[in-house]
């Protein structure tokens, strides 16, 4: 039931109805202040004008926004990545060279800043998807590459932090590597940490399953 729009069974006021009679004691969650913090996944700032915004302000503000969205391990931002560019490690340019960092500005920018990471899992058609992405070379065939990405992501589960953090703990979470031992910020889910009843798991379910046996 949506508390959003029904009321809470604990306040109404005939049995008839659903009443129920809850102890303040009975808690779900200690503190649902706190609780809800740690939800939050958006923070919005009020940055209305009530004599509307002219093209050099709203230039400023995107500029402003690109420049605070820092690169983590890079004293870098967004706005460099896509101007001068002069953080990059190759120190010299040929004159007909862009400087212009387009792809690792693509993969680092979030036009809403989420605290949660995408993962694929194997389910269903998926999996196939999977073992043949595995297996490909993104130097060797781009293309099919990408391809087999986007077909992946319909496949793919957003997570929260701490839900993410335990599977890394478990060595549940693996990302691609390309032919120089980096990471493509492409991450699946081992198959043995999801089920096809309950989905994602962070224990292993290939051991549940034995004990159930």
């Amino acid at each position: 039931m949506c508390t959003a729009t029904q009321p809470l069974l604990n306040q109404l006021t005939d049995p008839e109805k659903g009443q129920l009679h809850l102890p303040k004691s009975h808690k779900l969650t200690p503190d649902v202040s706190q609780l809800f913090d740690e939800l939050m996944r958006v923070n919005i700032v009020d940055k209305t004008n009530s004599q509307g915004w002219s093209l050099a302000e709203i230039t400023q503000l995107a500029a402003d926004e690109m420049e605070h969205k820092k690169i983590a391990e890079r004293d870098n931002n967004l706005l460099n990545l896509l101007s001068l560019n002069n953080l990059d490690l190759k120190k010299h340019f040929l004159p007909s060279q862009l400087k212009h960092a387009f792809m690792t500005a693509g993969k680092l920018f979030k036009a809403i800043d989420a605290l949660t990471k995408s993962l694929i899992v194997p389910f269903g058609e998926g999996k196939p998807l999977l073992d043949d992405l595995c297996c490909l070379s993104k130097k060797f065939d781009a293309k099919a590459y990408f391809d087999l990405v986007k077909a992946c992501q319909k496949y793919s589960v957003n997570l929260f932090p701490n839900i993410w953090q335990k599977l890394v703990k478990e060595e549940a979470i693996i990302e691609l590597m390309n032919e120089r031992g980096e990471g493509d910020g492409i991450f699946y889910l081992k198959e043995q940490f999801y089920s096809d009843d309950f989905g994602v798991s962070v224990e292993n379910c290939a051991l549940q399953q034995e004990l159930i046996c």
